[in-house]
C-alpha cells in the first residue's frame, strides 16, 4: 500500500532523526496527527518500529537519505 504525500514526509523527518515534536512543528500539525501517521507508516510497511520503518523505506526505495 503506497504511503501518502503527508506520510512520506513525517517519514522522511523520521529518518532524519526527529522526534514527533519536531515533526509536528515543522509541518505545522499537532503531534497527535503526527503519532497516526506514524501509526499508518508501520501498517502500511508491516513494521513496529521507527528504525524498521526507515530501514525498509530505504530498501525498498521509498525514500533517501
Amino acid at each position: 500500500q503506497a504511503l501518502s504525500e503527508r506520510e512520506l514526509e513525517v517519514l522522511r523527518l523520521m529518518a532524519a532523526g526527529a522526534a514527533n515534536k519536531n515533526i509536528a512543528s515543522e509541518l505545522s500539525i499537532s503531534e497527535s496527527t503526527v503519532k497516526t501517521h506514524v501509526t499508518n507508516i508501520f501498517q502500511k510497511l508491516e513494521v513496529n518500529h521507527r528504525t524498521e520503518a526507515v530501514t525498509q523505506a530505504l530498501q525498498r526505495g521509498i525514500i533517501k537519505l
